[in-house]
Protein backbone atom coordinates (compact mmCIF):
# COMPACT_ATOMS: atom_id res chain seq x y z
CA UNK A 1 0.00 0.00 0.00
CA UNK A 2 1.39 3.25 -0.74
CA UNK A 3 1.74 5.88 1.69
CA UNK A 4 -0.73 8.65 0.03
CA UNK A 5 -3.69 5.85 0.04
CA UNK A 6 -2.91 4.94 3.83
CA UNK A 7 -3.70 9.06 4.24
CA UNK A 8 -6.37 8.93 2.40
CA UNK A 9 -8.34 5.78 4.32
CA UNK A 10 -7.42 7.67 7.55
CA UNK A 11 -9.07 10.98 6.01
CA UNK A 12 -12.42 8.95 4.88
CA UNK A 13 -12.53 7.19 8.65
CA UNK A 14 -12.66 11.04 9.98
CA UNK A 15 -15.14 11.95 7.47
CA UNK A 16 -17.18 8.86 8.98
CA UNK A 17 -16.63 9.35 12.56
CA UNK A 18 -16.42 12.94 13.31
CA UNK A 19 -20.10 13.48 12.43
CA UNK A 20 -20.63 10.45 15.07
CA UNK A 21 -19.20 12.02 17.49
CA UNK A 22 -20.61 15.71 16.83
CA UNK A 23 -23.65 14.44 17.11
CA UNK A 24 -23.09 12.48 20.79
CA UNK A 25 -21.96 15.24 22.32
CA UNK A 26 -25.39 17.10 20.85
CA UNK A 27 -26.90 14.75 22.78
CA UNK A 28 -25.49 14.70 26.03
CA UNK A 29 -25.78 18.49 25.93
CA UNK A 30 -29.93 18.95 25.24
CA UNK A 31 -30.22 15.73 27.91
CA UNK A 32 -28.11 17.56 30.39
CA UNK A 33 -30.09 20.96 29.66
CA UNK A 34 -33.43 18.91 29.63
CA UNK A 35 -32.61 17.37 33.02
CA UNK A 36 -31.67 21.01 34.43
CA UNK A 37 -35.17 22.34 33.21
CA UNK A 38 -37.16 19.38 35.26
CA UNK A 39 -35.03 19.82 38.43
CA UNK A 40 -35.69 23.57 37.94
CA UNK A 41 -39.06 22.99 37.79
CA UNK A 42 -39.16 20.33 40.45
CA UNK A 43 -37.61 22.77 42.83
CA UNK A 44 -40.34 25.60 42.33
CA UNK A 45 -43.14 23.19 42.98
CA UNK A 46 -41.70 22.07 45.91
CA UNK A 47 -40.80 25.90 47.12
CA UNK A 48 -44.09 26.70 46.24
CA UNK A 49 -46.14 23.82 47.86
CA UNK A 50 -44.23 24.85 51.51
CA UNK A 51 -45.15 28.65 50.63
CA UNK A 52 -48.66 27.50 50.12
CA UNK A 53 -49.11 25.23 53.32
CA UNK A 54 -48.03 28.16 55.37
CA UNK A 55 -50.58 30.31 53.68
CA UNK A 56 -53.62 31.03 56.72
CA UNK A 57 -56.49 30.99 54.08
CA UNK A 58 -56.68 28.86 50.37
CA UNK A 59 -57.01 32.16 48.41
CA UNK A 60 -54.15 33.30 50.03
CA UNK A 61 -51.90 29.68 49.55
CA UNK A 62 -52.76 30.34 45.60
CA UNK A 63 -51.55 33.51 45.41
CA UNK A 64 -48.31 32.55 47.44
CA UNK A 65 -47.86 29.31 45.65
CA UNK A 66 -47.89 31.39 42.20
CA UNK A 67 -45.48 33.86 43.36
CA UNK A 68 -43.20 31.74 44.59
CA UNK A 69 -43.09 29.59 41.54
CA UNK A 70 -43.14 32.37 39.16
CA UNK A 71 -39.94 33.77 41.45
CA UNK A 72 -37.99 30.31 42.27
CA UNK A 73 -38.11 29.84 38.08
CA UNK A 74 -36.89 33.54 36.38
CA UNK A 75 -34.41 33.08 39.86
CA UNK A 76 -33.09 29.88 37.88
CA UNK A 77 -32.84 31.31 34.87
CA UNK A 78 -35.81 29.17 32.74
CA UNK A 79 -37.63 31.14 30.51
CA UNK A 80 -40.96 29.39 30.41
CA UNK A 81 -42.95 30.86 27.32
CA UNK A 82 -45.88 29.25 29.02
CA UNK A 83 -46.17 29.18 33.11
CA UNK A 84 -48.84 27.04 34.81
CA UNK A 85 -49.17 26.78 38.68
CA UNK A 86 -52.63 24.64 40.06
CA UNK A 87 -52.61 24.76 43.52
CA UNK A 88 -55.18 21.86 44.93
CA UNK A 89 -56.47 23.78 47.86
CA UNK A 90 -58.63 20.86 49.09
CA UNK A 91 -56.63 20.68 52.54
CA UNK A 92 -57.68 23.93 53.82
CA UNK A 93 -61.41 22.51 54.45
CA UNK A 94 -60.35 19.69 56.89
CA UNK A 95 -60.69 20.85 60.28
CA UNK A 96 -58.13 21.83 62.59
CA UNK A 97 -56.74 18.63 64.29
CA UNK A 98 -56.47 16.60 61.30
CA UNK A 99 -54.20 15.74 58.55
CA UNK A 100 -54.04 17.59 55.42
CA UNK A 101 -51.64 18.49 52.78
CA UNK A 102 -51.46 21.14 49.73
CA UNK A 103 -50.12 20.14 46.52
CA UNK A 104 -48.82 22.32 43.71
CA UNK A 105 -48.27 21.45 40.20
CA UNK A 106 -45.91 23.87 38.28
CA UNK A 107 -46.07 23.54 34.31
CA UNK A 108 -43.16 25.22 31.96
CA UNK A 109 -43.28 24.97 28.11
CA UNK A 110 -40.18 25.53 26.85
CA UNK A 111 -39.40 26.51 23.46
CA UNK A 112 -36.94 23.72 22.12
CA UNK A 113 -34.54 26.11 20.83
CA UNK A 114 -33.90 26.94 24.81
CA UNK A 115 -32.89 23.31 25.34
CA UNK A 116 -31.21 23.34 22.24
CA UNK A 117 -33.59 21.27 19.73
CA UNK A 118 -34.11 23.23 16.78
CA UNK A 119 -38.30 22.34 16.52
CA UNK A 120 -40.79 23.00 18.46
CA UNK A 121 -41.64 22.99 22.27
CA UNK A 122 -40.96 21.06 25.34
CA UNK A 123 -43.13 20.73 28.60
CA UNK A 124 -42.05 20.38 31.83
CA UNK A 125 -44.48 19.57 34.70
CA UNK A 126 -43.72 18.37 38.23
CA UNK A 127 -45.86 18.49 41.47
CA UNK A 128 -44.53 19.44 45.14
CA UNK A 129 -46.96 18.63 48.45
CA UNK A 130 -46.59 19.75 51.90
CA UNK A 131 -48.52 18.95 54.61
CA UNK A 132 -50.54 21.63 56.62
CA UNK A 133 -50.02 22.21 60.37
CA UNK A 134 -52.72 20.30 61.72
CA UNK A 135 -53.53 21.78 65.08
CA UNK A 136 -53.61 25.93 62.82
CA UNK A 137 -57.18 27.61 62.34
CA UNK A 138 -58.00 27.16 58.68
CA UNK A 139 -60.29 29.13 55.84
Amino acid sequence: MRRDERGMSLSIEAVIIFPAILALIFLVIVSARYAMAQTTVESAAGSSARAASLARSAPQARSDAAAVATANLATAGLRCAETSVTTDVAGFAARAGTRAEVSVTVTCTLQSSDIGLPVGNVTVTRTGVAPIDRYRERR
